[in-house]
């Protein structure tokens, strides 16, 4: 039986958000509503990241993300740079792990007016932290795309779960993708692709 076929139960999916963000995003209803039949968002202590998600509430599927503003993250290459390289290790365990920042690769590249850190070194930084830990970076431009993209990365997951087990348990493997995304102009969480 398929996760979509009607006499399978639709699970409801659950948006964790760690309880040290200090700025949530905010999402809506499931935008795959063939896979889910209900979203809610719930404040929990994650060990790392800043958000994953659940099925019907069970245990934290294997996928962990960062949100950082272009400030956070200039901070993390800088200043914070050995806390945050330890908290990249240990997300490491998890299948999908990825970074969306709340800018566009544009702004990044102009370089952040309150760091010593040159755009170029920065640049540098992230595609070596993308490349040694496997993570996923997607530019989301601002806050309102930077919950779009988790909501559908976290639905995604979720999904995929789904298709492999129809009970799902937060199975790891060594293998994640390696990706660098540019996403400047995404408007909407609401759009008709179904991704």
């Amino acid at each position: 039986m398929s996760a979509t076929d009607h006499t399978t139960r639709k699970p409801t999916v659950v948006f964790l958000v760690d309880t040290r963000e200090q700025r949530p995003l905010e999402f809506g209803p499931p935008i795959r509503t063939d896979h889910f039949s209900g979203a809610t968002t719930h404040v929990t202590m994650l060990r790392e990241g800043d958000y994953a998600v659940s099925l019907d509430g069970a245990t934290p599927l294997s996928i962990r993300l960062e949100r950082k503003s272009l400030g956070d993250l200039y901070a993390c290459i800088g200043l914070h740079r050995d806390r945050f390289e330890a908290e990249l290790k240990r997300l490491r365990e998890y299948d999908y792990r990825g970074i969306i920042i709340e800018a566009t690769l544009g702004e990044f590249a102009a370089g952040y007016h309150r760091s010593q850190i040159s755009p170029r070194a920065a640049l540098g930084s992230l595609c070596a932290w993308a490349v040694r830990h496997h993570l996923a970076v997607w530019f989301a431009g601002d806050h309102r795309a930077a919950a779009a993209i988790v909501q559908r990365l976290l639905e995604a997951f979720a999904i995929d779960v789904l298709r492999r087990d129809p009970a799902p348990q937060a199975a790891r493997t060594e293998d994640a993708p390696r990706t660098l995304l540019f996403a400047p102009n995404l408007k909407s969480r609401g759009s008709d692709e179904q991704g």
